[in-house]
């Protein structure tokens, strides 16, 4: 099983992302195969990641296309347990309290304009 990681570190949680909580927000979670890089938008604005979480590599190379062609499942706002990862969870984790509007997947990482756009124009 292949997972892509990324973690906001910050205590209590409601400080690990800005001004996240009690509000909606569009979030974007983006990885692009040709760069092996992840970027993460809330509000169509991109967060400025360290190079160590946002440049993905294994041994010095790029990470490339994720190999998703026998993927059964898909979790959101689960534990790792959840995906059938064994082991306890880490003592950090909680469930997802909030709502889901809209979840879309896309097949090529879309450019920062056109996350924007979503968000503006409330696509």
């Amino acid at each position: 099983m292949q997972v892509i990681g990324l973690e906001f570190n910050g205590n209590p949680g409601t400080q690990r992302l800005p001004d996240m909580y009690g509000k909606w927000k569009h979030v974007v979670f983006q990885y692009d195969e040709k760069s092996s890089e992840v970027a993460f938008f809330i509000d169509g604005n991109k967060l400025n990641l360290p190079d160590n979480i946002a440049k993905r590599t294994k041994d010095g190379l790029p990470l490339g296309p994720l190999k998703l062609a026998n993927a059964s499942k898909l979790i959101l706002g689960g534990f790792q347990q959840h995906g059938g990862v064994s082991g306890n969870p880490d003592d950090w984790m909680g469930k997802f309290t909030g709502k889901l509007d809209q979840f879309r997947l896309y097949t090529t990482a879309l450019s920062a304009t056109e996350v924007k756009k979503l968000y503006t124009d409330k696509l």
